[in-house]
């Protein structure tokens, strides 16, 4: 199911303002909305799952308009084929795991047939043999899975992810991806951690005060920033003024022909385990750098090739 916004907006009397926002979440994929507190990410979710409405606009699922303002329709979130998996899992805690993944099943099924979807579910999200604990008993990881098979059995079109991930270990934010493109659901989530972004998602839009940023792939969002904003919100930026940057990961300590130098006071150094986390400072600005061997100097001297170098209106 590929959905698609086009110039959805609210106003900020109704919170925070949301304007012309036209993205598009690809059949299939893992969709991320990145960006700070308040930025609208959450407004944008809700509003394709219609659990808020819009004040101008078009929201379409596979072609079907779900929302146009300007022609009044505004499908229920039930008839949209949208699933909210929310960040505090929502688990009835006067209920076992089986009875908490089954409760959205339809009363037409037999005993049978929700005992077969429901452990299917429970053994796609890893939690076999799970069935009979209560939400106590699991561990946080855990309840967001029983979340996630919760929402499975609905065999959802869609997955909207209300900031989950990011409470989630590396290794089971990696689950879910493996698991919705596994099914070829068409996944959202929104964060404002860079590491949950870039790692796990397929298209990435950047979001500030309700307005989108910028759009992409994470490589093109990583290495091709639009805009300062979209250069730190995506990972560390090391400015060489207020119109320049560079990535940590493109300095080095070998110069080769061509390349630019930089000369930095050390301010701080972290044992890493591969390495050391080095805080410098080069001209006024906070740089970071790792290096495989804990430095002898007050300061170092770090090369970067020209095109590595990033530059900004």
């Amino acid at each position: 199911m590929t959905i698609r916004t086009e110039g959805i907006g609210r106003s900020r009397s109704q919170g925070e303002n949301i304007e012309d926002v036209s993205i598009t979440l690809p059949s299939g994929e893992m969709t991320e909305i990145l960006g700070p507190s308040g930025c609208g990410k959450k407004k944008v979710l809700h509003m394709i799952a219609g659990l808020e409405k819009p004040d101008t606009g078009v929201i379409t699922f596979d072609g079907t308009v779900v929302f146009s303002a300007s022609d009044g329709i505004d499908l229920a979130p039930k008839k949209r084929g949208a699933v909210v998996v929310y960040a505090d899992a929502g688990l009835l805690t006067h209920k076992d795991v089986f009875d908490n993944v089954a409760a959205p099943l339809t009363d037409g099924l037999t005993r049978q047939e929700r005992k077969t979807k429901v452990r299917a579910a429970l053994e796609t999200c890893h939690l076999a043999g799970m069935e009979d604990r209560y939400p106590k008993d699991l561990a946080p990881w855990q309840k967001q899975m029983a979340a996630l098979a919760r929402a499975l059995v609905r065999e959802p079109k869609c997955l909207l992810f209300d900031e989950p991930m990011t409470r989630l270990p590396r290794q089971v934010r990696l689950l879910v991806r493996e698991i919705t493109k596994k099914a070829g659901i068409t996944s959202l989530f929104v964060t404002g951690d860079p590491e949950t972004a870039l790692s796990i998602s397929d298209h990435v839009v950047v979001m500030d005060l309700g307005k989108v940023v910028q759009e992409g792939t994470p490589e093109e969002i990583f290495r091709h920033p639009k805009t300062r904003f979209a250069a730190n919100i995506t990972g560390l930026a090391n400015w060489i003024d207020e119109s320049s940057m560079v990535r940590p990961m493109d300095l080095k300590e070998e110069p080769s022909t061509g390349d630019t130098a930089f000369s930095a006071d050390i301010a701080g150094v972290s044992y890493a385990g591969d390495g050391y986390e080095l805080h410098l400072l080069m001209d006024g600005h906070d740089w970071f750098y790792r290096s495989a061997k804990r430095p002898e100097k007050d300061s170092i001297t770090l090369y970067c090739s020209p095109e590595k170098v990033l530059r900004f209106e």
